[in-house]
């Protein structure tokens, strides 16, 4: 893949999260192997974010999100 492609893939995935978790993402960026230059020709991309919940929100409980969306080159 090629890095456009990537990045739109990865932005369509966000905008999911956005649109399924109720959730704003407000950063994100690449992590793993091929953010410290260590990738393989079969290396995946990860992709850590930051997100705020829109409402419905209990002002000071923290949750994550599972790792739901995943996706191979």
């Amino acid at each position: 893949m090629h890095g456009n492609e990537v990045f739109q893939r990865v932005r369509h995935a966000l905008a999911q999260v956005e649109a399924e978790r109720n959730v704003r993402v407000l950063y994100a960026c690449e992590s793993g192997s091929r953010a410290w230059g260590f990738a393989s020709r079969d290396s995946d991309y990860d992709v850590r974010f930051l997100y705020v919940h829109l409402r419905d929100a209990q002002p000071g409980r923290v949750r994550s999100l599972p790792r739901l969306y995943a996706f191979d080159k």
